[in-house]
């Protein structure tokens, strides 16, 4: 059995907060010792104002913050599209879960691209959706309004003759 490290470390320093933070194995925790609450996103004082920021999931050009994370206009897209899928029932392209996110290289496995924005701090309830009855109502309406239209054309049109 081995036994577990534990270390304090206190720093005003957030840029190294942020590199500890970018690896930090999954048992470490950040707390911010003036309010007491766990810090979930970390991002460097430099970054928060700079124009020129590298997304914190791919490092392509940053847009801004998304979902409470700096981020390009590509990750922000995709975790738009499957921030409320399940990781662990999605297949890693490799096979390994440890697929590298990079812009330059690739950004295919969905999976891994996941966990990465999940573990970077973007976070689902910042999503705005609508749940799943309103949408059948608007079909239900549209498809209503559809046949109504449909069926005077067809009776204008056989008037004629």
């Amino acid at each position: 059995m081995t036994a577990e490290n534990k270390l304090v470390f206190i720093t005003s320093d957030e840029n190294l907060v942020h590199q500890l933070a970018l690896q930090k194995p999954k048992n470490t925790h950040f707390i911010d010792l003036d309010t007491g609450e766990r810090i979930t996103s970390i991002v460097p004082a430099k970054i928060k104002s700079s124009k020129n920021a590298p997304c914190a999931i791919c490092g392509d050009h940053a847009i801004g913050y998304n979902y409470d994370v700096m981020s390009c206009a590509s990750c922000k897209a995709f975790f738009h599209r499957y921030a409320y899928e399940n990781p662990i029932g999605l297949k890693c392209l490799k096979g390994k879960n440890q697929c590298t996110i990079d812009h330059r290289i690739s950004r295919r496995c969905i999976r891994c691209r996941l966990t990465k924005c999940l573990s970077m701090g973007m976070r689902k309830e910042f999503l705005h959706r609508r749940n799943h009855t309103e949408f059948d109502e608007i079909d239900q309406v549209s498809y209503t309004y559809f046949v109504s239209v449909l069926f005077q054309l067809y009776n204008q049109f056989f008037s004629y003759f």
